[in-house]
């Protein structure tokens, strides 16, 4: 069963038939969300799923950024903790995957989706000049994901899913530019800060999933979603 119509629950369209498991990827997709209403919105739906649903196994999606400096106390963070909580003081077994900034087709106000898009449409931004972020594709969360379920590896645990690197904001930005062959309008603020992902628990499966973090990744999903 899958819960949610966004790029989360497309990538996983295999489980929807899958009465044991309920992939939860409904509710706040946007970091900078402060309306309380869209918060309420993604726990009301999530009540009800651990309430009607007690022998099934859930898979919920929390973030990184529960260690970004500039991050760690926004109310998205906040509440991607709180529902962590609901879901670990359930009846029902879970996986939960903290994800980083994911790069895939999408509508919803990404890292990605914003640069790109102001990129585009030749306007003006800010970069903070010492701000880092990890970049992975939503087909490689998927594999992962997959594995580790199929497998019931790291059940019952919260499981950070990354890339092996992080890369600066002006990194990003200058392989946007690349891939869209168009220069950036912006201006570089001296703030910002970086975060260490611990990945030790997963990163030996990647090999065997496919998922390889090579000079060129960020390249080549920058290359396969921007249009």
């Amino acid at each position: 069963m899958i819960i949610g119509t966004g790029m989360i629950a497309k990538a996983f369209s295999s489980y929807e038939n899958n009465n044991d498991i309920i992939v939860f990827a409904k509710g706040v997709s946007n970091s900078q969300e402060t309306n309380k209403a869209n918060f309420d919105r993604e726990s009301n739906a999530l009540k009800e799923v651990l309430a009607n649903h007690k022998t099934k196994t859930i898979i919920y999606f929390g973030t990184c950024s529960i260690n970004d400096p500039d991050n760690k106390d926004s109310f998205y963070v906040k509440h991607k903790l709180q529902m962590e909580e609901l879901i670990k003081n359930s009846e029902l077994k879970y996986y939960i995957f903290r994800l980083p900034q994911v790069v895939g087709t999408t509508n919803s106000p990404t890292l990605i989706k914003y640069l790109s898009t102001k990129i585009r449409e030749n306007s003006e931004f800010n970069i903070w000049k010492h701000s880092k972020r990890n970049l992975i594709d939503i087909e490689d969360v998927y594999k992962v994901v997959n594995y580790l379920i199929s497998h019931k590896y790291l059940k019952n645990n919260i499981t950070n899913i990354a890339s092996r690197n992080s890369t600066s904001i002006i990194t990003i930005v200058q392989r946007i530019e690349k891939a869209m062959n168009k220069k950036a309008r912006y201006t570089l603020m001296d703030v910002g800060s970086s975060y260490e992902i611990d990945i030790s628990n997963v990163e030996k499966y990647f090999d065997t999933v496919g998922v390889h973090f090579d000079k060129n990744y960020l390249d080549n999903i920058l290359t396969k979603y921007i249009k």
